[in-house]
């Protein structure tokens, strides 16, 4: 179950960024990329709540699982990726669409979330990926 959600959310939050770095770019991305977005959005924040619930309640020795390591690991790449882009989608207009606007600002919210809980529940495994988290929170 962790490795399907696991990659439901990586590949969908991924390719909905790659979506919105084009943002910038004048006529760079085709209608059809951008027809997509709302629901490779959706997928990929419904896909993060459930990979927040498995991974604060039924994932066991998170500081030692090769799996958790790399999502964790790639948290950290999607966080920063859509941070990285949003002003310029909303500079864009593709912001303008609600349900594209929610979900980006949802991801963000369950993202931060996982990470908040995974840490209340499990301080001692936690710690391994305390310092990538506190060098990206205090930029």
């Amino acid at each position: 179950m962790l490795n399907f959600t696991h990659t439901l959310w990586h590949e969908h939050s991924s390719n909905a960024i790659k979506i919105l770095e084009t943002a910038h770019l004048p006529q760079s991305t085709d209608e059809s990329a951008l027809r997509m977005l709302p629901d490779l959005l959706e997928v990929a924040l419904y896909a993060s709540k459930s990979l927040g619930l498995l991974l604060s309640h039924g994932v066991p020795d998170i500081d030692t699982r090769e799996e958790v390591l790399s999502i964790f690991s790639q948290l950290v790449q999607i966080l920063e990726g859509l941070m990285k882009c949003f002003p310029a989608a909303e500079q864009a207009g593709w912001l303008n669409n609600d349900v594209v606007r929610n979900s980006v600002e949802g991801l963000l919210d369950v993202l931060s979330l996982i990470v908040l809980d995974v840490q209340r529940k499990e301080p001692l495994g936690f710690r391994v990926y305390l310092r990538s988290f506190l060098e990206y929170f205090s930029r």
